[in-house]
Formats: structure tokens, sequence, C-alpha cells
């Protein structure tokens, strides 16, 4: 598929334990101010949605790569990244009020599919479109996150 796009088994552990730490944080940090702060509103809707759409994204792949023969390593860590995408999606949107359809997983699968002509042989339309990116917000999306929070939260008390 796409070897730099490939994930090691140490690194999706220890992204999920530091992440879901970081990410529950976050959430509450968010939950608390979110009716005085509009742009933490929107980092954390927009860092929800971006997950969503990475955890749709390597759910798809693994699926591709499962049709394609027994479930191996590869198959593995994307699975792995899938949930933790998705994990991350939801607590982050929970807490900013996002209905569960806006965090449906199903829909984001559906149109990526649909991108694809329902056929695993143009899987590759969706690893030009999606690998770059979503290897980045795995890697560096939590601390980007926590970045761009602490940016809102400094320009908004400049602001008082």
């Amino acid at each position: 598929m796409c070897r730099e796009c490939n994930i090691t088994a140490s690194q999706t552990t220890s992204s999920r334990l530091a992440g879901a730490a970081l990410v529950a944080v976050l959430t509450l940090t968010v939950h608390a101010t979110r009716a005085a702060d509009d742009e933490a509103h929107r980092i954390t809707n927009k860092f929800s949605q971006e997950n969503l759409i990475c955890g749709a994204y390597y759910s798809l792949v693994s699926q591709c790569l499962a049709k394609d023969g027994p479930k191996d390593e590869l198959d593995k860590k994307y699975r792995q990244a899938s949930l933790t995408f998705i994990e991350r999606a939801v607590k982050v949107g929970r807490g900013i009020g996002l209905s569960e359809k806006a965090l449906s997983v199903e829909n984001a699968k559906r149109d990526m599919m649909s991108e694809i002509e329902d056929t695993c042989t143009n899987v590759s339309v969706l690893l030009e479109k999606h690998a770059q990116r979503c290897k980045r917000l795995f890697e560096d999306g939590l601390k980007s996150f926590a970045d761009e929070m602490s940016r809102a939260k400094k320009a908004m008390q400049r602001k008082r």
C-alpha cells in the first residue's frame, strides 16, 4: 500500500495512551469554556472532524486489505489507528456537543466508498487524498490541537 504511511505498533500503543489522557484533559477544558470561546469550539470541531475522516479512511483501507487476503500486521495497524482516530473524534466531539449523526464514521466511509466507486481497486484515490494528512494527524495531531487551543486561549486573554 503506502510504506511511508505505516505506523508501528509501539507508536499506536503509546499514542493511544498519551492521546487518551490529553484528549480527556482537553475535552474537559473545552467543555468548561465552550460558551465563552467560539474559537476553541471551532478548533475542537475541526479536530474532531479531521479525526473522524481519518478514522473512516483507516477503517476503509483496513477493510480493503482484509479483502485482499488474510489479516496481516498492516491490516491490524490500520484497524488500531482507525480506532484511535474514531475515539479521539467522539470524545472531543461530544465535549462540544456534536450530535451522534455528526460523529458517524459510517457517513464518512459511505462518502469515501462513493469516491472509489465502491471498489477497493480504486483505493489509491483515497491514499493520495488522505494518507499523508492522516499520518501527520496521528503523529502530531494531539500536540497541534493543544498548541492551537493554547493560542486561542492566549488570544482570548489579550482581548479581555
